[in-house]
This record gives C-alpha cells, sequence and structure tokens, in this order.
C-alpha cells in the first residue's frame, strides 16, 4: 500500500511510519512527502530515505484551486492509496476530499472532540489541556472530512497529566504514544482498507456524445455526473470547443481532472484556471495553412493565445452562411468574443495554436488533403453535428489531438485505464488512446468499427446510464 504523509514541522511521525515501512512491520510504503512549509524539517527525512517530496503552499500557488490541482496531481503520479496528516496545520479542500473518501487520517495530540479545532495543534492542545486542570490527555487518530478534527474516530491512547508538567513536558509524552499507536493503527488501515486498485480515467467528447441534439447537457446528465464525481470517479472530456463554450455548458459540474479542449491543442484546468498543456505552431506553419486556404478561396476560424493565456479567435468575413451561423451561435448563446482581422496574416503575430474551415464534404476533402502535405500539421475532418450537409476541417500541431491530450492525463495523474466515449471520426485518436472505448448508437459508422462497444443515443443519456450502471 502506499502511504502519502503530509506533514508541516518535525515531522518524528513520519519517520516512524517510514522505519516500520523498511522494517517489514508496515506492509506498505511511503510514497510521497508534502508540505506547505519549506523548511519543515519532515522534507529532510524524506530526502534521507529517497522519498519523493514537494512543497505546495498558497503564496507560490497564487489560488487556492490552483494549490489543491498541484497536491492533486503529486498524489495521482506517485499512486497514492492512502493518506496520512502527520502534524499538517492546513485543511485539504473538496477535489481531494472526494477523490480518496474515507482513505485520509490525522493524528491528533488530545482526546478529541475535547482540544479539537481550529488553532488547536502543537503546544496550544497541551497548554490548553493543562490550563483546564484536566488528569488525562491522549492522542486521536481519526478519518478527516471538511472540518478541523472532524470526522469518525478509529483509535484513542490516553496519556496521564502529571503534577507539575509543563505543555513541553505533556507534549513529549504525548509523543512517543504519537508513534506507537499510528504504526498500530497503519497495520489495521492496510489490512481493512486496502489499495485504492486500479484507477481509471473516464473521458468522454462533448457533441454528439454526452450532449444531447441541443447541444447542451441535459437535466438527468447533469445530475448524473454530479452523483458520480462526488463518489469519487475521474471523469473528463475531450472536445473540439473552446474553454468559453465549453465551461459555459458544463456550468455548475465541478471536474476534478483537467479538460482536453480544441482537439488536444490545450488542456485546461478548471479549478486553477490554467493550461497546463498548450501546443503553438510554427509561425512558418501559420504562413503554409494561410498560403493553402487562399489558394482555394476559403476562410475560417483562427485561434491564438494571448499573453495572459486567453484565447482570441480571428475571422476575415462572414459571407459564408456557415462562417455566420458558427459566429452567431457563440456569440449569442456562449457570449464568446471574436476579433476581425483584415487578413490572417496581419493577426497572426500572436501564439496562433489552431484554425476551423467549414464548407461542402468536396471542398473539406480538397482542402484537407492540401493540409496534410504541411510538416508538422494534424487535420481531422468530420460532418457537423448538427447539419448533416457541412463538413469541417480543423488542424492545429501534430503535437496536439485527443489521443495526446487523453494520454497526457493519463500519464500525468498516474491512471492504469482509460475509458472513453465518441461519436465523431476526431474521436478516433482518443479510440487509440483507450483500453475501452464505446460509441453512441448514432456514432458514425467509422467510430461504432473502432468502438469496444456501443452504448444508446446521446438523445438519451447513453454515457451517463452507462457510468451510473459500470464505473
Amino acid at each position: 500500500m502506499n502511504i502519502a504523509v503530509f506533514s508541516s514541522h518535525d515531522g518524528s511521525n513520519l519517520q516512524a511510519v517510514i522505519d516500520a515501512c523498511q522494517s517489514g512491520v508496515l506492509n506498505a510504503k511511503v510514497c510521497a512527502v508534502i508540505s506547505n512549509n519549506r523548511g519543515s524539517f519532515a522534507l529532510e527525512r524524506a530526502k534521507a530515505a529517497g522519498i519523493p517530496h514537494y512543497v505546495f503552499n498558497l503564496q507560490s500557488a497564487g489560488s487556492e484551486e490552483a494549490l489543491e490541482s498541484g497536491i492533486y496531481a503529486a498524489l495521482m503520479e506517485n499512486r497514492a492509496d492512502v493518506i496520512l496528516l502527520a502534524g499538517y496545520l492546513k485543511k485539504l479542500g473538496p477535489r481531494i476530499l472526494s477523490a480518496w473518501p474515507d482513505r485520509i487520517f490525522n493524528i491528533h495530540p488530545a482526546l478529541l472532540p475535547k482540544y479539537g479545532g481550529k488553532g488547536m495543534y502543537g503546544m496550544n492542545v497541551h497548554r490548553a489541556v493543562i490550563d483546564a486542570g484536566e488528569k488525562f490527555s491522549g492522542v486521536t487518530i481519526h478519518r478527516v472530512n471538511g472540518e478541523y478534527d472532524g470526522g469518525e474516530t478509529l483509535t484513542q491512547m490516553c496519556v496521564p497529566v502529571l503534577e507539575g508538567d509543563t505543555p513541553e513536558t505533556l507534549a513529549a509524552r504525548v509523543l512517543e504514544c504519537e508513534h506507537t499507536l499510528l504504526v498500530e493503527t497503519l497495520e489495521h488501515i492496510i489490512e481493512t482498507v486496502g489499495p485504492r486498485g486500479a484507477r481509471t480515467l473516464y473521458v468522454s467528447d462533448l457533441d454528439g456524445t454526452l450532449l444531447n441534439q441541443d447541444g447542451w447537457l441535459s437535466d438527468f446528465t447533469a445530475w448524473a455526473l454530479g452523483k458520480l464525481m462526488a463518489k469519487g470517479i475521474h471523469f473528463s472530456v475531450a472536445t473540439a470547443r473552446t474553454k468559453v463554450s465549453t465551461m459555459k455548458i458544463l456550468d455548475g459540474i465541478s471536474f476534478n481532472l483537467p479538460i482536453v479542449l480544441m482537439n488536444g491543442a490545450l488542456v485546461y484546468d478548471t479549478q486553477s484556471g490554467v493550461y497546463l498543456k498548450k501546443e503553438t505552431l510554427p509561425a512558418e506553419t501559420v504562413k503554409a495553412v494561410i498560403r493553402t486556404l487562399k489558394a482555394r478561396r476559403q476562410t475560417g476560424f483562427m485561434y491564438g493565445l494571448t499573453g495572459d493565456g486567453d484565447i482570441v479567435t480571428y475571422y476575415e468575413n462572414l459571407d459564408h452562411p456557415p462562417l455566420k451561423a458558427f459566429y452567431d451561435e457563440r456569440t449569442q448563446k456562449y457570449y464568446k468574443s471574436f476579433v476581425r482581422a483584415d487578413n490572417f496574416l496581419s493577426a497572426a503575430g500572436n501564439d496562433i495554436f489552431y484554425f476551423t474551415f467549414m464548407d461542402s464534404r468536396e471542398k473539406m476533402e480538397e482542402l484537407d488533403a492540401a493540409l496534410q502535405s504541411i510538416p508538422g500539421l494534424d487535420t481531422v475532418r468530420y460532418r457537423d453535428n448538427y447539419a448533416a450537409d457541412l463538413w469541417l476541417v480543423e488542424c492545429c500541431s501534430a503535437a496536439a489531438s485527443k489521443y495526446n491530450g487523453v494520454k497526457f492525463l493519463r500519464e500525468q495523474y498516474g491512471f492504469d485505464r482509460v475509458v472513453s466515449f465518441g461519436d465523431n471520426t476526431n474521436d478516433l485518436p482518443m479510440f487509440a488512446a483507450s483500453d475501452e472505448s464505446y460509441a453512441v448508437e448514432n456514432a458514425a459508422h467509422q467510430v461504432i468499427e473502432k468502438a469496444t462497444g456501443v452504448i444508446g443515443s446521446n438523445f438519451n443519456d447513453a454515457v451517463a446510464k452507462w457510468l451510473l450502471e459500470n464505473a
């Protein structure tokens, strides 16, 4: 079993656990040590034992969301089965609590529920016990919930308060008991809780798969996803959409993982608001795409990133009706902004990472074939989900695809299995990155042929129903 230990200061309880693992008393290993304090001696103990160790705090992370995302990634990367808070002075966030339900434990230097709660740590506890005239203090090990020193008590050990005790002398005797009780309790946890088992990532396309015929999450699917993620399943989406429309559609869903956008050109952490992966195009590649486009009298939409990391979407004109419809839907439905450019070449100074074109099947086949000759460029061509006679070609860096986006999540967060859901040909790379893949029954025949199995229609919440039954 892999134990991740959190400690803010000396780390003597950490050392007790390391020693018990190395001697064989515990059938486990400390897989990671995490501290909020760069000067914590617990980090030196971890370094001496060859254990991966990390410092995460609000000052360096910049936001609570980014802080939790960093801790979550470290826990996933090191495949933590259980989490032990051993003198850790910060609360864990909801994302971690939901991902390790009933697998997070804290050791507290008093007999809870007395002398617990915010501010009750270290000498504050022992001073309060002595000042109250208590005859006994002790140690409590309990499960962790969202409250300081809350959660179910597992074990306790009493320590007498002696006449003439100071906070320091009482603390020393309590600490000895902490080491003993902690190892005994971890033996029981290892026997009863066990490893978390295989970690499975579930990832779904949006349009035509998770979304209904109107391009929205149904009430049932929204409810099901909320229930499943509260239970701790790892779920993400991989879509051709940008952050703006995706977050509008998924409003109210609290993701515990980053999401894959723009067919893998971007990986976005919804908690921290940061792009974890960006695959931009070299300037010469952008120019080659524009030359190819102009040679066929085509235009479309060009996507770039500003210095602040925001997406800017350029267009030259909206004379072609499908372009106007695309523009209208995103400005009116998702309040997305666009920038008109006299020509794409004049606007290509920002980091360009994506192009979208749309027209008849024949014209898109011709454009796609021409674009495929450009080195370092990846293209996807597929029929629109909402207009049967409209086809799209989208292109980005060859390093950006749903395959690479899903592969990034798998490797970054330590998943053993990937199960994906899709409907269109741009989902085939995602299927190739998955251990199991399921096509909705309304999927393109090429997708159905490659799928592990076929489930119901997106009209009938097929993905949500499958997850409720199988995840």
